[in-house]
């Protein structure tokens, strides 16, 4: 790649890849988590920084895999 079209991607995340929650930097990674919770708002987060704020144990194991879940609190695989 080169440096004017690695500026280019680099200008690009900054302008409208999300920020995560968490560390507030652009997340540029093709796997992140999204939450939109009506008491929290919208919220995204790197894979790595969606874990408990009381133990530090992820909520999504590393390398799960591709999974989604509904407000409703089911599950999809």
């Amino acid at each position: 790649m080169s440096s004017e079209t690695h500026s280019l991607v680099s200008l690009f995340s900054q302008m409208f890849a999300p920020l995560c929650y968490h560390c507030q930097t652009n997340i540029v990674d093709e796997i992140f988590i999204t939450l939109d919770d009506p008491d929290l708002g919208k919220r995204t987060y790197h894979e790595q920084h969606f874990f408990c704020a009381e133990c530090g144990d992820p909520f999504v194991p590393p390398g799960a895999g591709s999974r989604s879940f509904s407000g409703d609190g089911t599950f999809k695989a």
